[in-house]
């Protein structure tokens, strides 16, 4: 698997970036990703790069019907080659699922209002006019979103002013099965070396190769860094969308995770970066999804100003999990997670706030 392991490490970069049209840079990726495969058919098998293809056409499929103004179109077309995959859409496998993530919510009241469980939780169905599109947000569709950490959630929200801050923990009841397009392309190489040390693991890391490899024009359709921010239509939006109204329509899978594109992670600490998608999967006049609730608990939300009067005191650093990773934010050194205050305060939170049902 020399030749696969070799074009990971040098040909699969995120996220990515273009000039000018996205149809014809989205096209041209893909076209090109496909004649990249033919040096590595030995590898990969004829049925692998045989879903490749179908997987890279699909893709550029869909973004063309999206911009004739097709997007039941693109969709109808999109779910076919998604169901047909379904195996390797959740089958990755290379980092655990996690069991507790974080949300943030913005209050710009001007006090320091505590959020309930219900106010932590994802937009009420009577106020699903409020939901904008965004990479992994579909108009009019509630949706769960919630981080690895804390710092990803204030990166995804564009640094909001800390004392603005609710934080909340959510932990999961049940196992939570993912469409994983969280994992770099790096790790996927550095894991692969460490299995390849015992010769007994090479078939575990030939099946791990051909899914990333299946995966990776989903990967890279949905790690697209935006060009023009403030216009109202973000085509680098239509790949995640897709894949998001594909989740509402699967009873299996509950969410999506996927790597932040407004920050910069490495192998040793992606998961420090990881974004969470759960959309609702039920649909009523007004509350909250009683699916989702079955799948969490959740603290109320806590103002950042309280975590400051504890953390006055001296709070512990974080030690468990990510807190143990080392965080570089803007060329500045590195620090390890745990002792910032998103390190601190998510120790608060787990070891001092109780989780509950949001009450529908």
């Amino acid at each position: 698997m020399d030749k696969c392991l070799n074009y990971i490490e040098n040909r699969m970069i995120l996220p990515l970036t273009y000039d000018g049209d996205f149809f014809s840079f989205i096209s041209e990726y893909m076209d090109k990703y496909r004649n990249d495969l033919a040096d590595l058919g030995a590898e990969l098998g004829k049925e692998t790069i045989d879903k490749i293809k179908m997987v890279s056409l699909a893709v550029s499929s869909a973004v063309e019907e999206y911009f004739k103004g097709n997007p039941a179109l693109a969709y109808e077309n999109f779910r076919q080659v998604l169901d047909s995959i379904e195996s390797e859409l959740t089958g990755l496998n290379v980092v655990k699922n996690p069991s507790t993530f974080f949300r943030l919510r913005e209050n710009n009241q001007g006090h320091s209002h505590s959020f309930s469980r219900g106010e932590m939780f994802h937009i009420p169905f009577e106020l699903r006019s409020m939901v904008s599109t965004q990479r992994f947000s579909i108009p009019g569709l509630p949706s769960i979103y919630l981080g690895s950490t804390l710092y990803v959630c204030w990166e995804e929200m564009n640094r909001p002013n800390l004392k603005n801050l609710n934080c909340s923990l959510y932990k999961s009841t049940e196992g939570l099965t993912l469409i994983d397009l969280g994992i770099p392309p790096l790790y996927v190489a550095k894991y692969s070396y460490h299995l390849l040390e015992g010769e007994a693991n090479k078939k575990k890391v030939e099946e791990l190769l051909k899914t990333y490899f299946i995966l990776w024009p989903l990967i890279a359709a949905s790690s697209v860094k935006v060009n023009n921010k403030h216009h109202p239509f973000k085509p680098e939006y239509i790949i995640p969308q897709l894949l998001l109204q594909f989740v509402t329509n699967e009873k299996e899978i509950l969410g999506i995770r996927y790597l932040s594109v407004n920050t910069s992670n490495s192998v040793n600490n992606f998961p420090l970066h990881h974004n969470f998608v759960f959309p609702v999967k039920t649909v009523a006049e007004k509350g909250h999804c009683k699916i989702l609730n079955d799948y969490f608990e959740l603290t109320p939300g806590i103002p950042w100003q309280v975590f400051e009067i504890h953390n006055s005191l001296g709070l512990p650093s974080g030690e468990t999990n990510n807190h143990v990773m080392e965080l570089a934010i803007e060329g500045m050194p590195p620090i390890q997670y745990g002792r910032t205050d998103f390190g601190k305060f998510e120790r608060l939170l787990e070891e001092k706030v109780s989780t509950g049902k949001v009450n529908i």
